[in-house]
């Protein structure tokens, strides 16, 4: 018993002394999209009409400068703009004003029946920034850089 409480002191000690005042906190800046739901892709059906807003965020300490991301939509060979959706956000950027760090990319899908076993996607994917910060989130896979809307025939 007197060992395992040994065993405690040491460990709380260590944990304490990697707990430094004069650590650097971690700051690494970044842009992501996403959904309402927090989601990184979406299925729709092909007989709707309605405007879908998918959000691009910026995770930073307060900068005080504007920071502009470039995206692109990706269409697959299945869908046609104008015809099956229409892109509500004009352009291929969008611009975060100084203490802003939530825009959003607007499309509207449009009533019209699909062709199954075509890519009938699209994709909004970012592809840089003003600032350099990282695309998606931190790390090898880089996760929400890019959001995929599939369009499907309702069951």
């Amino acid at each position: 018993m007197k060992f395992a409480k040994i065993l405690f002191l040491l460990a709380v000690a260590i944990g304490l002394s990697s707990c430094s005042k004069d650590e650097e906190p971690f700051d690494h800046p970044f842009i992501y999209i996403t959904d309402a739901q927090g989601g990184s892709s979406a299925i729709i059906d092909c007989d709707g009409t309605f405007v879908a807003t998918y959000y691009v965020y910026m995770s930073t300490k307060k900068i005080s400068e504007d920071v502009t991301v470039n995206y692109e939509l990706v269409v697959g060979d299945g869908l046609q703009e104008g015809v099956d959706f229409r892109q509500v956000s004009p352009g291929s950027s969008i611009v975060f004003p100084s203490g802003v760090y939530e825009r959003p990319i607007r499309i509207e899908w449009l009533n019209h029946m699909i062709e199954a076993g075509k890519n009938n996607t699209v994709k909004i994917v970012l592809k840089s920034n003003s600032k350099n910060f990282t695309i998606g989130f931190p790390g090898p896979d880089r996760l929400n850089s890019e959001y995929t809307i599939t369009k499907q025939i309702p069951f």
